[in-house]
């Protein structure tokens, strides 16, 4: 009987992780984040392209670092994991 208790509560921890992460915006690190870099031919973000929510962009053009739009950047973490520079991180808002 404890292991089905046990594991319950484990699922709530988990989930209350998951939705304070959820509402945080991405941030971008400028100081890292070189679009040159990791787009050597067309200077594409590849965090932008990465976003399925598509509220990162290079506002600016290629070869420019990404703008995020943090009033509906919903935490999902895609630009994270597409960046490979590690230039993206979640801004934690309390």
């Amino acid at each position: 009987m404890g292991g089905p208790q046990g594991l319950g509560s484990l699922a709530r921890v988990d989930a209350g992780l998951l939705k304070r992460a959820a509402g945080d915006p991405a941030v971008v690190d400028y100081e890292n984040c070189r679009p040159g870099r990791c787009a050597l031919a067309d200077g594409a973000c590849a965090a932008a392209a990465a976003c399925t929510h598509r509220v990162i962009k290079q506002i600016y053009g290629a070869f420019e670092p990404p703008m995020v739009f943090n009033d509906i950047c919903m935490g999902c973490w895609d630009c994270i994991e597409g960046c490979p520079l590690d230039a993206i991180r979640i801004r934690h808002i309390s």
